[in-house]
């Protein structure tokens, strides 16, 4: 009898001994877990979609019907009807063509034939109606749709809305009509605004349209000052690291709830595992979690970071590109990279300040019987306050004449040149 009770009591000691090890493990990860987010307090940094969003102003009827028309709006478009069109646009408008794989050669890229317009001039005129709600929205009071609305499951026609008033813009220039293109430009501007906190990391605006407004045609200088006003109003830097708080945020609401059915404000209170299955697959899950977190602790650092050599690609995204390859932890690494891929860049923020400079210059032009400045330097006081940083460096914008043609380059993939 003792000799049963003694086996007995092995079998069970070996049974529950992985038992044991297993929640010893799910607590060591718990706690990881929450020291990571006592981290992220300490520095002050947000940890709920709440706290990322505190300085929204809260919604009311009239902005809700905003919303609406938005949605309305991009429902209209198929998605990539000109994408072929505009790649091409600006393509010409970056002086050189996109590689068609990694390591590929680029090479000069011509003016868009006589068809690419035509295009594009057929997709604004068979989607009249999305642009005229777009344009009436763009009138109305609208602070853009809240992180975790059912938005964000319409995200993929957003890309389509997009490109068509990029579109409108082309058009509108290559018809010679600069102050109606440059006022496209200015309800694009709004629209990227309004949608900020919605762009999914495989949506990129179509950024050049003040570029093809002042290569196709020559807009007044009223319709200049507008835009001039309206792209300095655009440059807060601080915005890329304010987006990718409320994307890790999300990220950090969604681990936490999911692994330990509290919220994430409270994280001494999480429950224990539930069944054999959650028993066995929340440590390893929750190793994971911490990984992430701590991966996007490394990439809200590299965006902080200047780019000393060529950001092609910049620090961030080379945390995100090696988070989403694999390794420990890549399923949570993966949600982090699509949410903070666009975020992380400095590239809109380049292109607005290229296209500014480029309106300094075409005023320059306009009070100089239209000559050049020599330098992007003469283009201020007068026409602009300040010459226009690369924000990937902080060295102003290289300035560089050709004929009646110029360019605007920075670091990386940043050049954009008005043809004349």
């Amino acid at each position: 009898m003792t000799r049963i009770r003694r086996r007995l009591a092995i079998a069970a000691f070996a049974m529950l001994l992985p038992i044991a090890a297993v929640r010893l493990w799910d607590y060591i990860e718990v706690r990881r877990f929450i020291a990571e987010i006592e981290a992220i307090r300490a520095k002050g940094e947000p940890i709920t979609e709440q706290e990322a969003g505190r300085q929204r102003t809260p919604s009311s009827e009239a902005t809700e019907q905003t919303g609406r028309v938005y949605l309305a709006a991009s429902l209209l478009v198929p998605q990539g009807a000109v994408d072929k069109e505009l790649l091409a646009i600006r393509e010409w408008l970056q002086g050189e063509t996109f590689p068609d794989y990694i390591g590929a050669q680029t090479r000069v890229a011509n003016r868009p034939d006589q068809a690419a317009f035509d295009r594009l001039r057929a997709a604004v005129a068979t989607h009249q109606q999305a642009i005229a709600l777009v344009d009436e929205a763009s009138q109305l009071p609208f602070d853009g749709f809240p992180p975790g609305t059912t938005f964000n499951y319409t995200a993929a026609h957003l890309s389509g809305l997009a490109s068509l008033l990029t579109a409108r813009t082309v058009t509108r220039a290559f018809a010679g009509e600069g102050d109606a293109a440059l006022d496209a430009v200015l309800v694009s501007l709004n629209y990227r605004r309004t949608l900020r906190e919605l762009r999914p990391s495989w949506l990129r605006w179509p950024d050049y349209q003040t570029a093809a407004a002042l290569s196709l045609s020559a807009p007044s200088v009223e319709a200049l000052q507008r835009v001039r006003l309206a792209l300095a109003a655009e440059d807060r830097p601080d915005d890329r690291i304010k987006d990718l708080y409320g994307a890790r945020a999300r990220a950090l609401g969604y681990m936490w709830t999911a692994l330990y059915r509290t919220q994430v404000t409270a994280p001494e209170s999480y429950r224990l595992p539930q069944g054999l299955l959650d028993v066995a697959l929340r440590p390893w899950l929750g190793h994971q979690a911490v990984d992430a977190v701590r991966t996007w602790a490394e990439v809200v650092e590299a965006a902080r970071q200047p780019v000393i050599a060529v950001p092609d690609p910049s620090p961030a995204e080379r945390v995100a590109f090696t988070a989403a390859r694999g390794g420990s932890g890549m399923m949570w690494k993966g949600v982090a990279y699509q949410a903070l891929t666009h975020a992380a860049q400095a590239e809109d923020l380049g292109i607005d300040r290229a296209s500014l400079a480029a309106i300094g210059v075409e005023l320059y032009r306009r009070t100089h019987g239209g000559a050049l400045p020599a330098t992007i330097g003469e283009i201020v006081p007068e026409h602009l306050d300040a010459v226009p940083l690369d924000p990937a460096t902080g060295q102003p914008l290289r300035y560089t004449r050709d004929g009646s043609s110029y360019s605007l380059t920075g670091a990386g993939r940043l050049r954009m040149v008005i043809h004349h």
